[in-house]
């Protein structure tokens, strides 16, 4: 459980990552972060990233607001507890030539906010949030990033 203190923590922090990420083919552990502060009305963005990703795959983020979690999922662990939800399509870029660690998901999540297409998210909601993404010669030919946990602000 979350305590008010860790939430305001979080809160002011704009992000906490957590959670362990899967090994990719390309033998790199994808890290997440983020820059910006989470916000319903900012004009500024919240860039959440995850970096050393496998190059030129496709992947989301995948999110949820039922608290952090540490379950077993392809080969790696799912962090979020479900219900989960999941952004638009991606692309990691990155070296076009070979299957390296070059690649970098991107998400500004103010912009999915503001889109309205998550009506559950308002002011206050704690959300944590991973990306997935395809990687053929991994086990389960997939990949995770860490987490990170956020709280909505107004």
């Amino acid at each position: 459980m979350i305590h008010r203190f860790d939430l305001h923590v979080i809160a002011c922090a704009g992000g906490v990552p957590y959670c362990t990420a899967k090994l990719n083919s390309a033998g790199c552990v994808p890290r997440i972060g983020f820059s910006g502060s989470p916000s319903l009305s900012s004009a500024l963005p919240f860039a959440i990233e995850a970096t050393s990703v496998v190059s030129q795959r496709n992947g989301v983020f995948f999110y949820g607001t039922a608290g952090r979690a540490a379950i077993p999922f392809q080969d790696g662990f799912r962090c979020a507890h479900g219900p989960t939800r999941r952004t638009g399509m991606l692309f990691s870029n990155g070296n076009p030539s070979g299957n390296d660690c070059s690649g970098v998901f991107s998400l500004d999540f103010n912009a999915w906010l503001q889109s309205g297409a998550d009506p559950t998210l308002v002011a206050g909601s704690v959300v944590d949030g991973q990306f997935w993404y395809l990687d053929g010669p991994a086990t389960f030919g997939t990949g995770l990033s860490e987490a990170i946990e956020f709280v909505v602000q107004p």
